[in-house]
């Protein structure tokens, strides 16, 4: 079972509202529905694996917010807090998927992410469901 998953791309900027962290959007794709299992809980924080992960500090998670117009968007369309993860951890599950379905926006999606490793720099993926 999976949900409608967008994928955000952007990086944390310094500047924070409490808890929440300015994510500057620089590209988004949309992935329609799709179940990213673990991915999707670790980041919406809600399983042990999300919790190790930030406590071992192999992937800090931070609670991030963005404009979608002059909307301030801090939850997905489901109320889920956004988190921003690791491109690497979002690609090796859409290659997993990939294994498994041959589902037509799996390899552009990963294209598009490879592609950003290549060019972009440093950068975090926020799964928004929608």
């Amino acid at each position: 079972m999976g949900y409608e998953v967008r994928l955000v791309l952007g990086e944390i900027s310094s500047i924070s509202q409490e808890d929440l962290h300015y994510f500057s959007v620089v590209g988004s794709f949309d992935l329609c529905k799709v179940d990213m299992g673990i991915v999707d809980d670790i980041a919406h924080g809600k399983n042990e694996g999300a919790n190790l992960l930030s406590r071992n500090g192999s992937m800090p998670l931070k609670r991030v917010y963005f404009y979608e117009g002059e909307t301030q968007v801090s939850e997905d369309m489901y109320g889920a807090p956004l988190y921003a993860v690791s491109p690497d951890l979002v690609l090796t599950r859409l290659r997993e998927l990939k294994e498994k379905d041959e589902y037509r926006r799996l390899q552009p999606a990963i294209d598009f992410l490879e592609s950003m490793n290549t060019h972009f720099g440093e950068y975090r993926v926020v799964l928004f469901g929608h």
